[in-house]
């Protein structure tokens, strides 16, 4: 195998890595923020918890009716977890997950109007005195 194949591969091997990180750790802030709301976290310990939990869509607000109630449902196959809650911890999760997507679009505004523009005060790095 010549020497560019083997950077190629490990290249898309690395950018494939990162990728499977960033939605862990996306994955994981849902699944905290679930938990702060007031889900019930569930664990598959049984085969046919897990084979049920596999047949849900993965990652994705479930919602489901019991005796006219909704309820809403979380799985995660690979960790083996069901999140599930009714309508007040579903409230409260769309709550936190409103401010914490608020909070992320102020901080990249924030970010992109600091950016630009600094190099008429003459600053480091923007420029020199």
């Amino acid at each position: 195998m010549c020497e560019r194949t083997i950077r190629l591969a490990s290249a898309i091997g690395l950018a494939s890595l990162i990728v499977f990180l960033g939605g862990c750790a996306a994955t994981r802030q849902t699944e905290q923020m679930l938990s702060a709301a007031g889900f019930k976290m569930t664990s598959a310990d049984t085969p046919e918890k897990l084979a049920h939990l596999k047949a849900l869509p993965q990652y994705t607000l479930l919602t489901r009716e019991h005796d006219g109630r909704p309820y809403f449902v979380y799985a995660d196959a690979a960790s083996k977890r069901l999140y599930s809650g009714d309508q007040k911890a579903y409230e409260q999760y769309q709550k936190m997950a409103f401010e914490q997507g608020v909070a992320e679009e102020e901080s990249e505004a924030a970010d992109e109007a600091t950016a630009e523009g600094w190099g008429i005060w003459g600053l480091e790095p923007w420029g020199s005195r």
